[in-house]
């Protein structure tokens, strides 16, 4: 599966259940290649209706594996982030797209 690695400008405190447990900031993200069940995942949990925007974001909480040391990560905790975190993972999600898109090769069934 393809990865990214990226940082993201601001980032995200590492919390849990509302208690600070490390008083830093989290910005390494660490994305994997998006499937048709995040999509789907995306529409369920962002609202069928939901901005383009919103889809994304939501499709790209399926799609992230860890943010620093925070590894439950959802649509939801990235809504919280800054507009400039969010361009760092749109640039991800189209990044992985164009790697994914480069591994295609014409495909020629009567070949031998």
């Amino acid at each position: 599966m393809i990865k990214v690695t990226r940082d993201l400008v601001i980032g995200i405190r590492d919390l849990a259940a509302g208690i600070v447990i490390n008083d830093t900031w989290q910005i390494s993200m660490v994305m994997r290649q998006a499937t048709i069940a995040d999509a789907i995942a995306a529409i369920e949990k962002g609202g069928a209706g939901s901005s383009n925007l919103r889809l994304r974001i939501f499709k790209a909480g399926e799609q992230i594996e860890s943010i620093g040391t925070i590894t439950e990560i959802d649509g939801e905790l990235l809504m919280g982030l800054s507009e400039l975190d969010v361009d760092a993972i749109l640039e991800a999600q189209d990044e992985l797209e164009k790697k994914l898109k480069g591994l295609k090769e014409p495909l020629n069934p009567t070949s031998t």
